[in-house]
């Protein structure tokens, strides 16, 4: 991607105002407002409207010229979430393209794209061509990857800290902050994931729902029991009851039948449900330590409450079909991404959606855990600049702050795609609620046999495997990997 032209620069900031200026009256316009309330309970803080776009501007100085070529490695399978080669007439492509040239502009340099296989089952090979670079003296700039990466990569020591380093400003709004709580511990962090990004915000799970069958059904409207702190799991699960339908008449509970939840196929969307609850695998405490969470009783008493409720006949579970189900209309609800309103933009499916379902009206806020793959930054060890490689983390987030986010997120998410007036306040509560864990963050560290988030979902996708027997049998592996990955950040 070439360097643009100062004039060039100047026409895509105006640009960009004109757009951000369009989305934020479009949505006053609307009657919403959106929540300034984070999924724990904390106050948001607002951004400060400084620069040529009314969005809070970086650190970064404006002389700032690197005048090099920058190496960044990317996974090939997930490169349309950050990279767009040329223009076209899909936005999310352009806008892509236009920040990440702003960024080469800004920072005087030229990315050279570099993309490998790098989905979780080639995670270490792609991790291979780190190492492989770092010890040959000639390590990539940035990498861009699967987003439990970065952690694996830092348990191999192949990872810069980049707690307070260079350009990075932390407590900027294109970072999340519930991501910065949890990931730093003992002032590290090796892993950064945007706020902002195409992937992050594509790859939040919520609650879809169909407003047409819960007005047939005569069922409460969920936006309703959003309002009113009442949607809860139990909630959920009592609208969805009595709901199936055997539609082919086969006798048989499968995919060409009617249901009211469809409740995840995959890992990731099943992983869903037990942050939303108010679950942790690990948690920082008051003293400043890591405490693991995985022995106490809380998660066998989820495994027991999610079990009793899924494994009906109104809930499809484990099914790979469930995008197509709700697409036909065979659904009430659908917990998924939010890129599939994608897929929903093509049909004739009138929807809403609200967070996944919380634990009950007591718990603080709702907890919105991002589906896999989105990506995250990490810097490998001995750059050759650490300043040129924080300033191109830096400037990619804070422009798809000012950018990415104004297209995708206000524009087409909020307005193009909305069905309702009401959405728009749902995906801000959404995107406010995303949280982590920092054993999740870990979750390759941890070998196979001793996963929390796999450990977990074997239980739940196995109606008689109980979490006492499988705790029992896994408690001193898990332990003692978990000890390994602290006596990684004291090492450091």
């Amino acid at each position: 991607m070439k360097r643009l032209q100062i004039g060039t620069r100047l026409i895509l900031c105006l640009l960009c105002l004109a757009m951000t200026l369009a989305v934020f009256a479009a949505c006053q316009t609307g009657g919403g407002t959106a929540s300034t309330t984070e999924g724990n309970g904390a106050q948001a803080t607002l951004p400060q409207e400084t620069g040529t776009t009314g969005l809070q501007e970086d650190a970064i100085p404006d002389n700032l010229n690197f005048d090099r070529l920058v190496k960044v490695l990317g996974c090939e399978q997930q490169n349309y979430h950050y990279y767009a080669l040329d223009k076209n007439e899909d936005m999310i492509n352009n806008v892509l393209y236009d920040r990440n040239a702003t960024v080469e502009d800004r920072l005087g340099i030229e990315i050279e794209w570099i993309f490998e296989p790098g989905t979780f089952n080639e995670r270490n090979t792609f991790i291979a061509k780190v190492e492989s670079t770092n010890k040959a003296g000639d390590p990539y700039d940035a990498v861009i990857s699967y987003n439990l990466l970065p952690y694996a990569m830092a348990m191999k020591g192949l990872c810069e800290n980049l707690y307070e380093q260079g350009y990075i400003d932390l407590t900027a709004p294109w970072w999340p902050a519930a991501y910065i709580e949890t990931g730093v511990f003992e002032n590290q962090i090796f892993g950064l994931v945007e706020s902002c990004s195409y992937g992050t915000l594509e790859r939040m799970i919520a609650t879809f729902f169909n407003h047409k069958h819960l007005e047939n059904k005569g069922l409460e409207n969920p936006y309703n029991l959003v309002a009113a702190n009442e949607w809860t799991f139990d909630k959920l699960m009592s609208m969805v009851k009595d709901t199936y339908e055997d539609l082919n008449a086969d006798s048989k509970v499968d995919k060409g039948d009617f249901f009211g939840l469809c409740a995840g196929g995959t890992s990731p969307m099943l992983d869903s449900w037990y942050f939303s609850l108010g679950n942790r695998y690990s948690e920082i405490n008051g003293d400043g330590d890591l405490v693991l969470l995985l022995g106490q009783p809380a998660v066998g008493e989820y495994l027991d409450r999610v079990k009793a409720a899924f494994y009906t006949q109104d809930v499809c579970l484990f099914d790979a079909s469930h995008t197509k189900m709700f697409t036909e209309e065979r659904a009430i609800f659908y917990t998924t991404i939010v890129g599939m309103t994608a897929i929903l933009k093509e049909t004739e499916v009138e929807y809403g959606v609200v967070p996944v379902s919380k634990s009950s009206s007591e718990q603080e806020g709702y907890y919105t855990h991002l589906g896999n793959t989105h990506e995250a930054w990490s810097v490998p060890k001995n750059v050759k600049s650490m300043d040129c490689s924080t300033a191109l983390l830096e400037c990619m987030a804070s422009e798809a702050y000012r950018q990415v986010n104004p297209v995708y997120f206000e524009s087409m998410l909020k307005l193009r795609y909305a069905q309702d007036e009401r959405i728009a306040d749902m995906y801000d509560l959404v995107r406010e609620s995303i949280g982590f864990d920092f054993c999740y963050l870990y979750s390759v560290a941890f070998t196979t046999a001793t996963r929390p988030n796999a450990l977990i979902s074997a239980c739940l996708t196995n109606e008689s495997k109980s979490w006492s027997s499988t705790w029992e049998t896994n408690q001193n592996a898990v332990e003692s990997q978990f000890q390994t990955i602290i006596n990684a950040y004291f090492a450091n």
